[in-house]
């Protein structure tokens, strides 16, 4: 699997904008994400997701947009949801409906 930013922006609208040219992911790399608080960690991570709607560029995933609405790709990824992300009065499954719902 290779994921690639090409001409990644995103923009906030405090005034923070992440930019990456050109940045390419191969399989069987270790990358670290290094940086102070709103430094852009999250947003790259969830950009690559497809969590996050950007301004412009594209982030590639084998080849195919995660701009599109096509999650195919995702079977083929994984991300960890840290225990500050669950709300721990819900089930599993009640975490995931509420997930679904907001989306």
């Amino acid at each position: 699997m290779v994921t690639t930013f090409r001409d990644f922006e995103k923009r906030y609208d405090d005034g923070f904008t992440l930019s990456i040219p050109c940045l390419e992911f191969r399989s069987g790399q270790r990358v670290g994400l290094v940086g102070n608080n709103g430094a852009g960690k999250t947003t790259l991570l969830l950009s690559m997701l497809g969590l996050l709607r950007f301004q412009k560029g594209d982030v590639l995933v084998d080849g195919r947009s995660v701009r599109s609405f096509d999650v195919g790709w995702r079977s083929q990824s994984a991300a960890y949801l840290g225990e500050s992300s669950l709300i721990p009065f819900l089930t599993p499954w009640e975490f995931w409906q509420f997930v679904g719902d907001a989306y």
